[in-house]
């Protein structure tokens, strides 16, 4: 529970600092790495929208 809990307050930076991950592997999309986790999100009309929080290292798709 309590690395649930960190990811939702470290993704909730994001809000004030949207660029702050990576560009994402999947097109228009960007990550945060929040260590074991990595949590996928997009950007748009200044909106941060959470695709998906993923645990460890994962095979990505091509889409969310």
């Amino acid at each position: 529970m309590a690395d649930v809990l960190g990811v939702v307050r470290d993704s909730s930076r994001l809000h004030d600092h949207p660029a702050m991950g990576q560009p994402g592997r999947v097109p228009d999309t960007r990550e945060l790495v929040i260590p074991p986790n990595t949590v996928a999100y997009r950007v748009q009309g200044g909106i941060v929208q959470v695709l998906r929080a993923l645990n460890g290292p994962r095979k990505w798709t091509d889409q969310f």
